[in-house]
């Protein structure tokens, strides 16, 4: 319940991804309130270095947690190839996922 927003506060105030791997269970299975804060971390604190956390964000995407809006974002801020087919899917709100897949391709871009 409450304590998760305390501890996501927390995290986005420390700033240490090293702890991001560790969320997923608990947005996988945890409260409703758990998970709605939990997600919200994540694009709050990734950037491009963070492409380790690709595949576990995207298989957190069909955990369908409250906030999978905030999971879309964080990849696309992450920007990794890897995430254009899963965020083509018809997401609730097209216009994140459309958003997440034009921030990755361009990223993409940049680098070849």
């Amino acid at each position: 319940g409450f304590p998760a927003w305390y501890i996501a506060r927390a995290l986005v105030d420390i700033g240490d991804t090293s702890v991001l791997p560790a969320l997923f269970p608990l947005i996988k299975e945890g409260s409703v309130n758990t998970r709605f804060a939990l997600a919200g971390v994540f694009p709050q604190m990734v950037s491009e270095e963070d492409r380790a956390l690709v595949p576990q964000l995207i298989e957190a995407l069909d955990y369908r947690p409250m906030r999978v809006e905030a999971l879309i974002e964080a990849l696309g801020k992450i920007g990794d190839p890897r995430a254009v087919g899963p965020l083509s899917k018809d997401w609730w709100n097209q216009r994140i996922g459309e958003h997440a897949i034009a921030a990755a391709k361009a990223k993409k871009e940049e680098k070849e």
